[in-house]
């Protein structure tokens, strides 16, 4: 598993301040500007995803408020200098509503298209992924079948 992993729920400063004791404010205003961000971007998609099934009333989804309450997950994967023997995450279904990824100029995306077998989604600047995730294919009765796999 050639691969690194970080996973903050909450504030980050109470994971930060683990990492670095001394020096963790930098990191901390900007996760939390990017958290508020990745929030509202969530939330405006979220209903609009709903809104397409038919569902525009709050009440019918109390569990669901604008934009969720998400984990920010912050994975890095190197270079490895032995590609060959390198191991990328398993084949997966993102078990949320939605996933939004942010992808850096390396390639090891890929998502199970029907009738294609695995398609790598190439990372493009500036650009987000959108990852519509079991919730919502539960949601919308078997409408959204997205399966995603990493590969190093």
């Amino acid at each position: 598993m050639w691969s690194e992993g970080f996973t903050i729920i909450g504030s980050p400063l109470e994971h930060a301040t683990k990492l670095w004791p001394n020096d963790f404010q930098n990191f901390c205003d900007t996760i939390e500007v990017y958290q508020k961000q990745m929030k509202k971007l969530a939330g405006k998609l979220m209903w609009l995803m709903l809104g397409s099934l038919g569902i525009t009333n709050k009440e019918d989804v109390k569990w669901c408020d604008e934009g969720g309450c998400g984990a920010l997950q912050l994975n890095s994967y190197p270079a490895c200098p032995e590609p060959d023997r390198a191991m990328g995450l398993a084949p997966h279904t993102v078990s949320t509503i939605l996933t939004i990824l942010h992808q850096s100029n390396i390639s090891g995306l890929q998502v199970l298209r029907e009738g294609c077998g695995w398609v790598t989604v190439a990372p493009l600047a500036g650009a987000l992924v959108v990852h519509v995730g079991d919730l919502l294919h539960i949601l919308s009765n078997g409408m959204s079948n997205i399966c995603v796999q990493t590969i190093g």
